[in-house]
């Protein structure tokens, strides 16, 4: 395929992702909105959020990241040297594999829950009942990596064959899951916290077989094969080994976060949570976006041997990060304290759970454009087969995030835990981009004259967004919804203008690619 094709392909699968995963995010602020509403960011929320942070943490070490991406790499390059029959097998008998892994792996957890959560959040034990609480939750949820790890695997299939809609949009149907579970539990069973573990694991069987028409509309079966012989789940594994590695040493980056925040004040668990969410909205939306869409023909590019093709790819990659990614940084950290109360201020959620949540909000909007750009070249080295140099990256990560936790723990709190986190994120692509550049992987270069005009555009943003919340704003004497909608309302219509006499070429090929008919391949 053309480099113009795959441009257009790239087009076309993120503007399907983005949009999908764009309305399930909004129904997840609803969720969130819901459980803010209904426990605040108290004792019960953090043992919730922890609960639910230990199969999600398994979820993303056995069923995403390292195994989406190898899955996808092999999967891509199979269909187009052997065809969809061989596709289809080589699905099955990754499907299998994984069911058994992943039905293990959750019966130990159900029986090991107590440990894990000690390991989690040892400053629980602390609290009396907060311990046993998150217990049972996570035992309710366990059963939820199961469903999330098939859900995931079926979803790789249907991104390689380009349908990224519906795997994206399976996430709106676990958010209405848990935002009907607590409603229920809430008004139905005294406002009980163990509904909403009920509702994450119902969900999780939602995302599954909600994808399962389009699969089998792509003559892709659901079938019991387990072959450990077959040279393709042999190189499959092999090439997700170092990668679950490196996303265990991740993971620690998480763990300490949680072990520090659990000895903190009651609420942290849920501050970081709140404000985590907020900055995953345009980091799922646009970078998990750009990142996923592009892995497909990156693999592509690799089998046909046409590294233009695959400069062109990640180059565009970049820009389109940068275009969507720096305004909203400029916006999370200027507007980000109205944001977070009109979503989240009302019923057991305070003004000062608002306050705490802002700064970790702040903090972490300074390590969005490492988080996305992190997921864009780790899918670069694992296109090529390399997946030990992320582990590598990752480890250094680690440490970094592990020294800056302590040092910043005790100045700057919870907020200290988010800056750490961003700080390790920056230095983990860094990292990566300088491997990458060292062994000729890529000539493309990080900084270009798009990226300075983009710099540009998003720091005149970021001033007349100051001068707006320092001086109309207060002169104006407006609420927190009309402050949010000037807010957003102003930003476009500063921004885009603006990139527009800046010349900025990734609005018109966003304009281009996704507003013309004839950008379809």
């Amino acid at each position: 395929m053309s480099q113009q094709g795959e441009s257009r392909l790239l087009a076309r699968a993120v503007a399907s992702f983005a949009s999908a995963t764009f309305l399930s995010r909004i129904v997840g602020f609803v969720r969130d909105m819901v459980i803010a509403m209904f426990f605040g960011a108290g004792h019960r929320a953090d043992a919730f959020f922890i609960a639910f942070s230990i199969p999600s943490l398994l979820r993303r070490l056995f069923a995403e990241g390292a195994l989406s991406a190898s899955f996808v790499s092999i999967l891509s390059k199979t269909v187009k040297s052997d065809g969809d029959e061989q596709g289809n097998e080589l699905f099955q008998k990754v499907l299998s594999l994984l069911s058994v892994v992943l039905a293990g792996v959750t019966l130990v957890g159900v029986i090991a829950a107590p440990l894990l959560v000690w390991v989690m959040a040892p400053g629980f034990g602390l609290v009396e009942g907060k311990h046993e609480m998150t217990v049972l939750l996570t035992r309710i949820m366990f059963p939820f990596l199961f469903f999330i790890g098939m859900a995931t695997t079926v979803m790789a299939v249907l991104n390689t064959k380009g349908k990224f809609f519906i795997a994206s949009f399976t996430s709106f149907a676990f958010n209405l899951a848990i935002i009907v579970a607590a409603i229920i539990g809430y008004y139905a069973f005294d406002q009980s916290i163990y509904a909403l573990g009920i509702g994450v694991t119902i969900g999780g069987l939602l995302q599954f077989l909600m994808q399962i028409p389009s699969l089998y509309r792509l003559r892709y079966r659901l079938r019991f094969r387990l072959d450990f012989r077959d040279p393709r789940i042999v190189q499959i594994v092999t090439l997700m080994g170092p990668g679950v590695i490196g996303l265990a040493v991740a993971q620690v980056n998480t763990t300490v976060d949680s072990i520090i925040a659990s000895y903190l004040v009651a609420g942290s668990v849920s501050f970081l949570y709140y404000a985590n969410r907020l900055v995953q909205f345009p980091l799922g939306v646009f970078g998990v976006a750009v990142s996923t869409a592009i892995l497909p023909g990156l693999s592509r590019s690799v089998v046909d041997r046409n590294s233009g093709e695959l400069n062109g790819l990640l180059r565009r990659g970049i820009d389109l990060i940068n275009f969507i990614t720096l305004p909203c940084i400029v916006g999370l950290v200027i507007a980000g304290d109205d944001i977070i109360r009109l979503l989240f201020q009302r019923g057991e959620f305070t003004e000062y759970d608002a306050l705490m949540t802002y700064m970790a909000l702040a903090a972490y909007s300074l390590g969005l454009l490492a988080f996305a750009l992190v997921k864009l070249v780790v899918s670069l080295f694992y296109s090529l087969e390399d997946s030990k140099t992320p582990l590598k990256a990752a480890a250094w990560a680690m440490l970094v995030n592990i020294l800056l936790n302590l040092a910043l723990m005790y100045p700057l709190g919870h907020a200290g835990l988010a800056l750490a986190t961003s700080a390790a994120s920056w230095g983990n692509f860094l990292y990566l981009w300088h491997i990458a550049r060292q062994r000729g992987m890529t000539d493309v270069r990080l900084f270009n004259g798009e990226t300075w005009r983009i710099l540009l555009v998003s720091g005149m943003l970021g001033a007349v967004l100051l001068v707006m919340k320092f001086a109309l704003l207060p002169w104006l004497d407006a609420g927190t919804g009309l402050r949010v909608v000037l807010y957003l309302g102003v930003a476009a219509a500063v921004y885009l203008p603006l990139a527009r006499v800046a010349r900025i070429d990734s609005l018109n090929y966003i304009q281009k690619s996704l507003m013309k008919k004839e950008i379809a391949p």
